[in-house]
């Protein structure tokens, strides 16, 4: 299990057919690789958390276009896909007293190995606890 503090980007967007695809569009043009993101509706507006290889590109890009941005931290999590694995990330963040606040995640089965994003209350504990290398 590998565990590394990354920085996250959410930006805004009008719900719309396409807004998914524009922020993606902006990220290609930056250069910037997208490692993770997570997208949602809240309130009438398109809510996507994105988590690439570089947040200072990927968030001067947005904000050109006209998209404000918030960045923070979260714990980028690698682990092995296989049954329990996420409990065992949970179980480990509990016993060291870190609450995760949020999380997504995916399986990546051709590669052998999911990741997931953490929202903790302490990212550097998360990650000193999750990393095993």
């Amino acid at each position: 299990m590998r565990a590394r503090i990354r920085k996250e980007i959410t930006v805004r967007a009008e719900d719309k057919v396409g807004a998914f695809s524009q922020l993606f569009d902006i990220a290609e043009a930056a250069g910037v690789n997208i490692r993770a993101f997570h997208g949602y509706v809240l309130d009438g507006n398109a809510v996507f958390n994105i988590v690439v290889d570089s947040h200072a590109a990927a968030a001067a890009a947005f904000e050109a276009a006209g998209y404000p941005c918030e960045v923070k931290e979260v714990v980028l999590v690698s682990a092995g896909d296989r049954v329990g694995a996420a409990a065992e990330i949970a179980r480990r963040l509990a016993q060291c007293g870190v609450d995760v606040h949020a999380s997504y995640g995916s399986g990546t089965v051709a590669m052998g190995e999911f990741q997931a994003v953490l929202h903790t209350s302490d990212c550097s504990k998360a990650a000193d606890v999750l990393d095993n290398r």
